[in-house]
């Protein structure tokens, strides 16, 4: 009876809310509409205060406090002011937008440029933490439906605090990640309802297809999520649960609601469908497989070690689930393949391998699955427990690391360097 009333969904909100509030208060970082930040944030600026797409006066601020050159270097083939960054986070902004919009309007006036208060900055900031924390839940319910209760609950936590996203919730959540964290979490959700039903209605194939879309809006990166529904609906097909036909419904609605950024592109950069970064962004003659998951520069399992170990309950899970397994694997292959031909294969400054984030549903399948096998046995399973736990004081430790100036998270660094970093911290944390 404990336990049910202990691993649940409002139990789960309840310990994120006051551990995310709790590394807030405790870290007190420092917030700004910045980086990559401001590029997914100006669609949602520009068309609200100036009523255009025309990013002159933001890209003029933030060439004069950051020292760039976007006025010079962001001009498009037609000539405009382009910006390549996605536009689903500032549609999911809007409503927090609008809280700092009111609440500015009576306590913070903007002195520089409307839409750059520090109200703005706070309301979208934690926006963007409830997204993720809304994800997070949706996550423990995809889980609860393949796992134990208590294995999925404890799975969620360890994939938030043992990976590149507890920095993203705490450091930087004026960045996409949580909110891709979330969006792929409810399409993973929704795909395992799909899975799961005796019975295919035409609502189930739109709102699949709806969740799907809000994928790409947010990081269209993240089409290789697509893999899980679309193996789940081919063997739906083979059951004859639905029609071959209605297949084409979930990815035509996905399409429906990228037109969108579609649209934007048309306008910015003369095509409905353009590599905004530039046609020598994606070079796929030189896959960086090797960097992106162990090198220094923000390497996956470098900075974040015991994800591997997600990975191998996901391999371990072959026998259990076939289908589950090769999509699953198949999205975190898909995951290298596009994160390891971009030219900035590193992400940039960033705090480990950010650009998996939205693959973390992966791992914490793996997770699961292991905790559920070892449960009994009982060694296995509190020496995994331990492990775990472990892990996720050492990624705070490594989280803090950067401020304190223990590591850098805009250059290569070495392990020594690495896996130092958090002992200093430590050390310094309990002098």
């Amino acid at each position: 009876m404990f336990r049910k009333i202990l691993y649940t969904r409002l139990s789960l909100g309840i310990f994120l809310v006051t551990v995310i509030l709790g590394l807030i208060f405790l870290l007190n970082p420092s917030w700004g509409i910045k980086g990559d930040g401001h590029g997914y944030y100006i669609y949602l600026r520009s068309l609200y205060f100036d009523h255009d797409l025309n990013f002159s006066n933001e890209y003029a601020r933030y060439d004069a406090l950051y020292g760039t050159h976007f006025l010079q270097s962001a001009i498009t083939p037609i000539g405009k002011l382009g910006n390549p960054f996605a536009i689903g986070l500032s549609i999911f902004w809007l409503p927090f937008f609008i809280a700092a919009r009111i609440f500015s309007a009576f306590n913070s006036p903007d002195y520089f440029l409307a839409g750059f208060a520090d109200s703005y900055q706070v309301w979208l900031g934690f926006g963007s933490i409830i997204y993720g924390i809304i994800g997070a839940i949706f996550l423990f319910c995809a889980l609860k439906k393949l796992f134990s209760a208590r294995s999925a609950w404890s799975c969620v936590c360890a994939v938030i605090f043992l990976s590149p996203l507890v920095h993203y919730l705490v450091y930087e959540p004026l960045m996409s990640h949580a909110l891709s964290f979330a969006v792929n979490s409810v399409l993973f959700w929704y795909s395992i309802i799909i899975y799961q039903a005796k019975e295919i209605r035409l609502k189930n194939l739109l709102m699949l297809g709806f969740l799907g879309g809000l994928v790409i809006l947010v990081r269209w990166q993240e089409v290789f999520t697509w893999l899980v529904p679309l193996v789940i609906l081919v063997k739906k097909l083979k059951e004859n649960k639905i029609k071959l036909r209605q297949i084409i419904i979930p990815p035509a609605v996905a399409f429906f609601c990228f037109i969108p950024q579609m649209i934007v592109w048309k306008y910015l950069y003369g095509s409905f469908l353009v590599i905004p970064q530039g046609q020598g962004f994606i070079q796929l003659g030189q896959l960086k497989i090797f960097a992106i998951l162990f090198s220094g520069m923000h390497g996956l399992f470098s900075w974040h070690p015991l994800l591997l170990i997600g990975l191998v309950g996901l391999f371990v899970s072959y026998r259990r689930d076939r289908l589950l397994f090769y999509s699953l694997l198949a999205v975190f292959l898909g995951q290298i393949f596009i994160n390891g031909s971009v030219i900035d294969w590193w992400g940039g400054s960033a705090f480990g391998a950010r650009k998996f984030i939205g693959a973390l549903f992966v791992f914490a399948y793996g997770f699961s699955y292991l905790l559920d096998f070892l449960s009994q046995k009982k060694f296995l399973y509190r020496l995994l427990v331990f492990v775990l736990l472990f892990g996720v004081f050492w990624n705070y430790f490594l989280l803090i690391s950067a401020p304190k100036g223990y590591l850098s998270l805009s250059e290569s660094v070495s392990y020594k360097q690495l896996y130092s970093a958090p002992l200093k911290a430590a050390v310094d944390y309990f002098r």
